[in-house]
């Protein structure tokens, strides 16, 4: 299997895996239960320290446009799957990977973000990787091909 074809696996897992995180954002009653049931439920079990806020209408209605906006992004790469969406994917859970460690160590917040920093660099190495391996393998195909 070359680095393409492991680059769209690992794009199709991610995208799944995102349903499940973040889709629980899309709709309204679900980003309630989840941010006041298991989510909170976990930072209390493990003891988590840093703030876990109260939520507003507000907060919730940026939770929900970013729910929305996971989906879509997961669908197009589920149903596309392009090198080209697997670094963007990969150099956007940088960003998240980072923004969030900006926030725990700078703002206090909740430590149970840990868990979701390592799974968005867990992806963001991956699919990085994946696809400067594929785009190597790319020039280096061409390479054999113009010599021959």
């Amino acid at each position: 299997m070359n680095a393409t074809q492991k680059l769209s696996k690992a794009q199709l897992y991610s995208a799944i895996y995102d349903y499940f995180a973040a889709g629980m954002f899309a709709l309204p009653i679900l980003t309630a239960w989840y941010l006041a049931g298991p989510l909170q439920e976990a930072h209390t079990l493990f003891g988590a320290t840093g703030d876990y806020p109260q939520f507003s209408g507000f907060h919730l209605l940026f939770a929900n446009l970013f729910g929305g906006f996971a989906i879509m992004w997961s669908t197009l790469r589920i149903v596309k799957r392009e090198p080209i969406f697997g670094m963007c994917d990969g150099y956007l859970r940088l960003y998240y990977g980072s923004l969030m460690c900006l926030y725990v160590f700078a703002f206090d917040t909740s430590r149970i973000l840990y868990l979701f920093i390592l799974i968005e660099f867990f992806w963001s190495s991956v699919q990085l990787t994946l696809y400067y391996k594929a785009k190597k393998e790319q020039t280096n195909g061409f390479a054999a091909a113009a010599a021959a």
